[in-house]
């Protein structure tokens, strides 16, 4: 009877165990998206030579594991629709839709996040619920060990659009999802791949960098010698946790240079938006700021621009926030209870570099107080308190560099196509919409190798899918030399070539929308929508519209001119004038008329290359250059700098992108 009873308990072990052996990759999960019209691909695990049965909106599909218990299947295709039940085994999965899923990619303009634009379109993210658009954000982490089999355990779930749950999301692709939604009316799913200041042979397989850049290859099998990443990892943490215990040591947190009744009266007075040091290691800077009794008590949010690189900030003493690098919004909430009437001080405390740069002009630096807390972030009506001008400051203590301790990053070759793309090869997309090239701006022929290498590879996965590059915006200084050789002006000539070169691919330009001291403009909703054309012209078959500005097609050269024409169907030319808003209104551009007779941005050269700035007017459907400097111009382009001038536009408002003849 005992051995009845335990043979009977095995048994029902036994079937339990069968009964839940189905494993998935966690992009097959509750929430995801199918891609419609095209053959649902579904993948996983369960014990070898397992019959696997799917379900999926009245179909069936059986599968049988192979020896190592892998199994794959493709389903026929579905029309868009969901919400659905999927069943795979014994794993039930809910929330399924069926619609258009995108892949977007790049480095941090592709990655930046919801909330680091939450201010500026406020309003909108307040009421923004959409059960039918959703997106997974993949893992961020660098693998040193090959391809994997699934996206790291670091992966968001699927999500659908709602307030609370928004603010990790890619902004380029949640504008993007929106306006495709809007034109469709189908489900969108984001598969978000993207990693701030990669380079673009970490996107890049093996295989394909064997091919256009094999020192890429060989630099990662180094980094493979057995124990050397294990040493080096062990350095780098013994590292970060000293100079962690020296910056303890800092004479102001031991003097409390925080404190509102501190006397500083003896620090130099300076101007920290011109004043330039460059010490390296920690600066104090302190400042009063008075505030009304008609303030007092209030809510408020310090916006403290732009600093580099690091800071931690104080209102009379109390801590209201802290930023670990120089780029992100300095958005800090101010309690109520932190502010009194009359006098307050502001402290900043700085880690710095050694860039001689302190604080970056025409940001926003404003004590607000908002009648509304989720108002709109520049909204000019709300009370504010300037804190421009000059700060007392003071030196805390001088730290060496840090030292870097070689491993694997960004830069390494396939190091996130192993880890982010390699996982989900099976799955089907709609497109892919890439924005990187910041990282690789100083190697622009390479680039002009890496980034059709980068389009094939993916297709090899995805099939001959649409492929929307997002072009280089405007940053940094503008330059009077009409020869200035850029390295951002040629990535974006790269990009430019690539998307007329490259098979189904399109471009979106936004040479307008960037933000002179900023690499991460704001704007990404106006950038989402011009991905968006492409995508309706690319993958909705709207062959019609015109989803760029003018597209330089060729130059002809007569009577000492240089006549520039336009693409068939880009070439209803306009003048416009970019008019750049005030400093903590950065986002409100305007576009005024421009003289059609005296266009900016366009240089011509003779046969000695030496370009000079022309006179340009539109003629019909052209752009005419001249110069007294050049009699015989034989090269000519069109806004070559960092952060051009621009002036030339369609009639649909979209700008003309950057181009060279030479």
């Amino acid at each position: 009877m005992k051995k009845l009873f335990l043979t009977t308990l095995f048994l029902a072990a036994l079937l339990t165990v069968k009964a839940q052996t189905v494993r998935l990759p966690r992009i097959i999960s509750n929430g995801m998206v199918l891609q419609r019209n095209d053959s649902i691909s579904l993948w996983g695990e369960a014990n070898p030579g397992e019959k696997v049965l799917i379900v999926f909106n009245k179909k069936k599909a059986e599968a049988v594991t192979d020896a190592q218990g892998k199994w794959s299947v493709r389903m026929a295709p579905q029309k868009a629709g969901g919400p659905y039940v999927l069943t795979i085994g014994d794993q039930k999965l809910t929330d399924v839709y069926v619609g258009d899923v995108w892949l977007t990619s790049g480095q941090s303009n592709m990655d930046v996040h919801v909330d680091r634009v939450r201010e500026v379109y406020a309003d909108e993210f307040a009421a923004d619920h959409n059960d039918k658009i959703h997106l997974i954000q993949l893992d961020r982490t660098c693998v040193p060990d090959g391809p994997h089999s699934d996206i790291g355990s670091g992966s968001y779930k699927w999500e659908s659009l709602a307030p609370s749950r928004t603010g990790h999301w890619s902004a380029l692709s949640y504008f993007f999802a929106k306006e495709m939604f809007e034109e469709t009316g189908v489900p969108q799913g984001i598969i978000n791949a993207s990693l701030g200041g990669s380079n673009i042979v970490a996107f890049i397989s093996r295989g394909k960098l064997e091919e256009v850049a094999p020192e890429y290859v060989r630099d990662m099998d180094r980094l493979r010698t057995p124990g050397y990443l294990e040493r080096n990892a062990r350095l780098s943490n013994a590292i970060g946790k000293a100079f962690a215990e020296v910056q303890k040591e800092d004479p102001g947190l031991e003097g409390k240079w925080m404190s509102a009744d501190f006397d500083d009266s003896q620090w130099q007075l300076v101007n920290p938006f011109t004043h330039r040091n460059r010490w390296r290691g920690t600066l104090w800077f302190r400042k009063e700021i008075i505030v009304p009794d008609s303030l007092a008590g209030r809510d408020a949010i310090l916006r403290l621009g732009y600093w580099i690189d690091s800071d931690d900030t104080y209102i009379n003493g109390t801590k209201v926030g802290s930023t670990g690098y120089e780029y992100p919004p300095r958005l800090y909430k101010v309690p109520a209870n932190v502010l009194k009437a009359g006098r307050n001080v502001l402290t900043v405390h700085l880690k710095t570099g050694g860039n001689p740069t302190i604080a970056m002009t025409d940001k926003p630096y404003r004590l607000v107080f908002p009648r509304q807390p989720e108002s709109a972030y520049f909204d000019i009506n709300d009370p504010a308190i300037p804190i421009e001008g000059d700060y007392r400051m003071h030196e805390g203590m001088m730290l060496p560099s840090q030292p870097g301790v070689e491993g694997v990053n960004n830069s390494k070759g396939s190091v996130l196509y192993d880890g982010q793309i390699a996982p989900i090869a099976n799955y089907r997309i709609a497109g892919i919409i890439w924005n990187q090239g910041e990282t690789n701006a100083g190697r622009p022929d390479e680039y002009a190798k890496l980034l059709p290498a980068l389009a094939g590879d993916w297709r090899s996965h995805f099939g001959e899918v649409p492929f929307i590059i997002v072009q280089l915006a405007n940053y940094t200084n503008r330059h009077t030399d009409a020869n200035y050789q850029g390295g951002w002006a040629k990535i974006r000539e790269v990009q430019r070539v690539s998307a007329e070169t490259i098979p189904n691919a399109g471009m979106a330009c936004a040479i307008e929308i960037g933000e002179w001291n900023d690499i991460h403009p704001l704007r990404k909703k106006d950038i989402a929508h011009r991905c968006a054309l492409q995508a309706k012209r690319l993958y909705l078959g709207k062959k019609n519209l015109v989803a760029t500005g003018p597209a330089y097609e060729s130059v002809s050269f007569e009577g000492g001119k240089a006549i520039v024409h336009f693409r068939a169907g880009t070439d209803q030319l306009q003048a416009l004038r970019v008019v750049v808003p005030v400093a903590w209104r950065q986002c409100d551009y305007n576009y005024e008329a421009g003289d059609p007779q005296h266009l900016e941005g366009f240089a011509i050269a003779g046969a000695d290359g030496r370009f000079v700035w022309a006179d340009a007017r539109i003629e019909g459907n052209t752009v005419v250059c001249s110069s007294p400097s050049v009699p015989e111009p034989k090269f000519v382009r069109y806004a070559w700098d960092d952060n051009p001038a621009v002036s030339l536009f369609g009639a649909n408002g979209l700008p003309a992108a950057p181009f060279s003849s030479k």
